[in-house]
């Protein structure tokens, strides 16, 4: 006589089956013999096509969709699970991480990982600071007044900003001599330009 018993199944694929073969005679004799046949599933899933590779993008630039992948298996299905991680610098986003784990039945596993990492976006390189226009030096004879101040205009740089101060050289008498208006423009770049304005006042008469 034969009989089947499967013992030990740990899953759908791991089990030990067991045939069991009996003899037996008309004197009342009998003996038996097990032939044992182990099944085992230890070969993990393959992940079906081309899978996406890690890659650098730059700042702006769209993320890319986590893919939908699947497997296969060699003992029956795998299900595939996947996952999405973000890391941050600085406040911003600076790496993506896209994970798929595929499973089969008996608890064997192969994952996949897709790394892109974001690179900041280049700060624009200013323009560098230049005069676009500047008061012109002049000579005023005594008791003629004194121009208004005009500022310069300028362009480039970084939010620039402007100074203004005046100095008064070579004053040989109360009605003769130079007047400087200096003017420095500044920017948080750390750039900076000036320009003077030389204002000269005279007594000839």
């Amino acid at each position: 006589t034969y009989k089947e018993e499967i013992k030990g199944k740990s899953c759908a694929n791991t089990y030990l089956l067991e045939r069991i073969f009996t003899v037996s005679d008309p004197c009342v004799s009998s003996i038996s013999y097990t032939q044992e046949i182990r099944v085992e599933d230890k070969e993990a899933p393959v992940f079906v096509g081309i899978l996406p590779q890690s890659l650098t993008i730059e700042e702006g630039q769209a993320v890319p969709v986590q893919a939908t992948l699947t497997a296969t298996d060699s003992c029956g299905t795998a299900e595939v699970t996947s996952s999405r991680r973000e890391e941050k610098t600085a406040g911003k986003l600076s790496k993506v991480v896209y994970s798929w784990t595929a499973t089969d039945a008996c608890g064997n596993q192969v994952s996949h990982t897709q790394i892109i990492t974001i690179t900041p976006k280049p700060e624009p390189t200013p323009e560098p600071l230049t005069f676009v226009t500047t008061p012109q030096n002049i000579t005023l004879s005594c008791g003629q007044p004194l121009p208004s101040v005009v500022y310069p205009t300028v362009k480039g740089g970084c939010t620039p900003s402007i100074t203004y101060k005046e100095e008064i050289k070579g004053k040989s008498c109360a009605n003769t001599y130079l007047l400087e208006r200096i003017f420095t423009v500044s920017d948080t770049c750390v750039s900076s330009i000036s320009y003077t304005q030389e204002i000269k006042v005279e007594d000839k008469e």
